[in-house]
């Protein structure tokens, strides 16, 4: 199956990703297969027991900064697209979980629909379901294997970034969403309009930025996100962006099928203690992009029979 839509040419094809960057088959699938990972007996079990304790913690662990589209604006949103820099941020146990992502949403609070596309580090192996192992996704293409790491090469401060290309497009006759890889905006697959009934003629609200995942429960210092770093004063913007975790080339879908700039005035920035996001701007290189990154915290002794207190590192 394939979108009744040709392509996603419209898109920006100027992305930083080479197609070298890309894990793929040295043999395609033969007509009809896709790759799928092999699975050992091990793995697999982690995998149940780290499904079961997603679905108990559910997202109250997750916490996120960088944009989404205002409550009270335009809705029927119909794709966003954006390269997102790929780093290994550092984590403190394997409870946790740092990435960023691009995500759309629509529905009521007790029925949302949430589709969310980007790079983790950990992969979920400890913090949830992903990929084929959550029900419904269908994959399509016979050369990008889905439940593996697809970029070899990743991010350093201070060397070289590297990027991916993530989009995701509502094809409106079937109500399905695809999602799109690389700069050659390869189809993976789609999730039927089954799944997501509230999200099949659009999405009221979209979002983009880091997130990391702890166990609320747990006395757990937060993890790095992104790259890892605090930004400085004093530093230009270019210095920040060569060294700094990023979004950028971020694009809209609206109702009319159209491909948009973002528009500023229907973003609301997210925050949250210890990370940091900055810099929203329309450059002449990169296009519409921003910054995103963190250090996480770090768990201070306890003082005269007082619980030990969480300090963001500097």
């Amino acid at each position: 199956m394939r979108p009744s839509f040709a392509s996603i040419e419209e898109f920006d094809e100027t992305s930083t990703t080479r197609d070298s960057d890309m894990q793929v088959l040295k043999d395609v699938c033969s007509p009809g297969k896709v790759p799928i990972p092999k699975t050992g007996r091990t793995s697999f079990r982690r995998l149940e027991e780290s499904e079961a304790k997603f679905l108990r913690v559910k997202e109250d662990g997750t916490h996120d900064v960088g944009y989404r589209t205002k409550g009270d604006a335009q809705k029927g949103h119909t794709g966003i697209a954006a390269d997102i820099s790929i780093y290994n941020p550092i984590l403190k146990n394997n409870y946790q979980a740092s990435g960023a992502a691009i995500s759309i949403q629509s529905g009521p609070e007790n029925e949302l629909n949430i589709i969310k596309i980007g790079w983790v580090s950990d992969n979920y192996a400890s913090t949830g379901c992903y990929n084929l192992h959550c029900h419904g996704f269908v994959v399509v293409d016979s050369y990008v294997p889905i439940d593996s790491s697809v970029y070899g090469n990743l991010s350093v401060t201070g060397g070289r970034n590297y990027e991916a290309n993530f989009a995701l497009l509502l094809d409106k006759p079937t109500g399905n969403w695809w999602y799109y890889l690389g700069n050659n905006h390869v189809a993976l697959g789609y999730w039927p309009k089954e799944l997501f009934p509230h999200l099949s003629n659009g999405a009221d609200s979209m979002k983009m930025g880091g997130f990391v995942y702890l166990p609320p429960a747990g006395d757990y210092d937060y993890p790095q996100m992104g790259c890892g770093r605090k930004m400085k004063r004093g530093r230009t913007l270019n210095d920040e962006w060569r060294d700094t975790s990023h979004f950028s080339r971020i694009q809209f879908r609206n109702e009319a099928l159209q491909v948009v700039d973002p528009d500023v005035a229907n973003l609301e920035t997210i925050e949250y203690r210890c990370y940091y996001v900055a810099h929203w701007e329309n450059r002449k290189d990169v296009g519409y992009s921003f910054l995103f990154t963190g250090r996480g915290t770090i768990r201070r002794k306890r003082i005269w029979g007082f619980r030990g207190f969480r300090e963001c590192l500097d």
